[in-house]
């Protein structure tokens, strides 16, 4: 059964992306490399001197590499003990191959799973907010943060919601940050700040409303340099150049990672980097504006395209367990994702964790039950 569900792996880590998936999609492959990713070391090359320090290093990694996959599988075993009163299980979790049985060589890692970067990349992603991705090393004056909860920092300092004096304000920013980088008509703002009332009667309040954000996003204080805000007597922009968006950042982190996945790169690093910075959908806070609306299912469905690429560098780089966490953020963001359903079935399968995959499998029927879709034939 094992086998079987390492030949499902290896087919998802190594396919291009799929932004269309097919009816049969999670059928059963042909077997590739997934298999010698989780073998042992090849004795014979453990027992040879290693005529470099990167030949040392690769050896090395897999001799670690495999005794990790054997304490998991211990702890796997112990596990099933406790639960059962003290009693082995009828049927303990599957040890991995002997050396003598296997005689696979392992490959070598990618950049980003080097033994130097374990700590941080074997972490688990939890759900909590964690660090403010950028924060520490930004070194612009004003930060937009858009994703999740809205918020404005001026030289580090979120502004308080006092500071803002008017509402418009704060939903002027909004709408500029919902248009990167391009500027807007004067009428098209006054139309979305004041619906329904004559353009004629409200250039002057425009010309407060622009006045105060400006104030605010210069802290208050006298501004010697320029202003994010701009605008004439047409249009009105945010000069992104002299500030800095979240949502922006995601996306050009998100663009360049999966650049490099669909190229065949290692780019474990740099999708997990991308993936942090998303901490919510863009401007939560504004669900039925439809200006919004764009720039928002934009961002989300690039979040979803990363956590795709991660779970299928994560199996490439013998992470099941990482590749588990990344399946189930697929599904918060869609219960109905059937490649995300199909992954995280055969990743539970393949760790031992055939309880948890019963009940994911039965989820996966429930769901493609209620969408009226065939549940595929490879999980069964």
């Amino acid at each position: 059964m094992l086998d079987a569900d390492y030949r499902f792996l290896a087919a998802a880590a190594t396919e291009g992306d799929c932004q269309d998936s097919s009816s049969d999609f999670g059928r059963r492959a042909e077997a590739t490399d997934l298999e010698a990713e989780f073998a042992p070391p090849d004795p014979d090359l453990v027992a040879q001197t290693p005529e470099s320090p990167d030949e040392l290093a690769r050896v090395l990694y897999g001799c670690v590499n495999y005794l990790a996959q054997a304490a998991e599988q211990i702890s796997l075993v112990l596990d099933s003990v406790c639960a059962s009163g003290g009693e082995a299980a009828s049927d303990p979790p599957r040890r991995p191959p002997r050396p003598d049985r296997e005689r696979a060589r392992p490959a070598w890692p990618s950049r980003a799973m080097r033994p130097e970067r374990a700590g941080r990349e074997c972490a688990r992603p939890g759900p909590g907010p964690g660090p403010e991705p950028g924060a520490a090393d930004s070194s612009a004056p004003v930060v937009f943060r858009t994703l999740g909860t809205f918020c404005v920092e001026v030289d580090g300092h979120p502004v308080a919601a006092s500071q803002w004096r008017s509402k418009k304000s704060r939903d002027l920013v909004k709408l500029l940050l919902a248009r990167p980088g391009r500027p807007i008509p004067r009428e098209e703002v006054m139309n979305v700040l004041w619906p329904g009332e004559p353009a004629r009667e409200l250039g002057s309040r425009l010309s407060v409303v622009l006045s105060t954000t400006r104030s605010v996003l210069a802290g208050g204080r006298r501004c010697t340099g320029p202003s994010p805000l701009g605008a004439d007597r047409d249009v009105v922009t945010l000069d992104l150049g002299v500030a800095e968006s979240d949502v922006v950042s995601f996306l050009e982190d998100a663009d360049r990672a999966l650049g490099s996945h669909r190229r065949g790169h290692s780019a474990l690093d740099e999708l997990a980097g991308a993936q942090l910075r998303y901490r919510g959908d863009f401007l939560e806070c504004e669900p039925y504006a439809d200006w919004a609306m764009p720039l928002r299912e934009h961002a989300r469905a690039q979040y979803i395209n990363v956590l795709h690429a991660l779970v299928r560098q994560a199996a490439r780089a013998r992470q099941p367990v990482l590749a588990i966490d990344y399946a189930l953020r697929l599904l918060q963001c869609d219960a109905y994702d059937e490649q995300a359903h199909l992954w995280l079935f055969r990743l539970l399968r393949t760790c031992g964790r055939h309880g948890e995959a019963r009940r994911a499998h039965a989820n996966y029927l429930t769901r493609m039950r209620e969408i009226g879709v065939e549940p595929a034939v490879a999980a069964s």
